[in-house]
C-alpha cells in the first residue's frame, strides 16, 4: 500500500470511530429516557359485575390502567374527551360506589387500577347526549378516555368497540333540538 492509501484509511477510521461514539451516546440517552418515561396501558369498555347469589348483574363502564413503565405513577383523575371539531372534556367522579379504586392512586411497575362508573345512574344517556346528533357513530368513534398523572401527563386512548357502539345507539335514540323545533 502506498502512503496516500494509508492516510485515507487512517482518516476513514477516525470518522468511523467518531460516528460510533455518537451512536453510543444517542442509544444510551434513549435508554435512559425510556426508563423514566411514563407508560400506561389504558382501556375503557362495558363490563358486568357478577356477584354469586345475586340475580342482577349491573353494567358498568370500566376503566383499566396498568403501569408498564419502570417509574411509579400516581393517577390523579379519569375523564373523557369528545367532539369532532370542538373538543370537550369531562372529569369522572368515582367516589360514589364501593367498587374499584378512587384517584389518587399510586401504581408501581406492573400494578393495575380499575375504575367503575355505574350505568344505572344515567351516565350513558348523559354522555351520549353530548355527542354530535348528526354523526353519532363518528362522534362515538372520536370519544376518548383520559387518565391524568401527578406529573401532568395525560394519557388518551380510544374506547373499546362495545362502548362506542352503545354510545352511538343511545345517541341515535335521543331527539335532536332541531327535531323538537320541527315538531312544534
Amino acid at each position: 500500500m502506498n502512503e496516500a492509501t494509508l492516510r485515507l484509511l487512517e482518516v476513514a477510521g477516525s470518522w468511523l470511530s467518531g460516528v460510533g461514539t455518537l451512536l453510543a451516546v444517542v442509544v444510551s440517552l434513549h435508554l435512559a429516557r425510556q426508563q423514566t418515561a411514563i407508560k400506561l396501558a389504558v382501556r375503557a369498555g362495558l363490563r358486568i359485575v357478577v356477584t354469586p347469589g345475586e340475580k342482577e348483574t349491573p353494567e358498568f363502564v370500566a376503566v383499566r390502567v396498568v403501569n408498564l413503565g419502570q417509574q411509579p405513577v400516581i393517577i390523579t383523575s379519569v375523564g373523557w374527551r369528545w367532539g369532532i371539531f370542538r373538543k370537550q372534556y369531562a372529569f369522572q367522579t368515582l367516589h360514589q360506589i364501593g367498587l374499584g379504586q378512587v384517584p389518587p392512586i399510586q401504581l408501581t411497575t406492573g400494578q393495575e387500577a380499575n375504575f367503575f362508573v355505574p350505568l344505572d345512574r344515567g351516565w350513558m344517556k348523559r354522555m351520549a347526549g353530548e355527542l354530535d346528533p348528526n354523526f353519532p357513530k363518528l362522534a362515538a368513534w372520536m370519544m376518548r378516555v383520559q387518565v391524568s398523572t401527578s406529573v401532568g401527563k395525560i394519557i388518551t386512548r380510544p374506547l373499546e368497540p362495545g362502548l362506542r357502539k352503545k354510545l352511538a345507539e343511545t345517541r341515535a335514540k335521543i331527539p335532536n333540538e332541531s327535531d323538537k323545533l320541527r315538531d312544534a
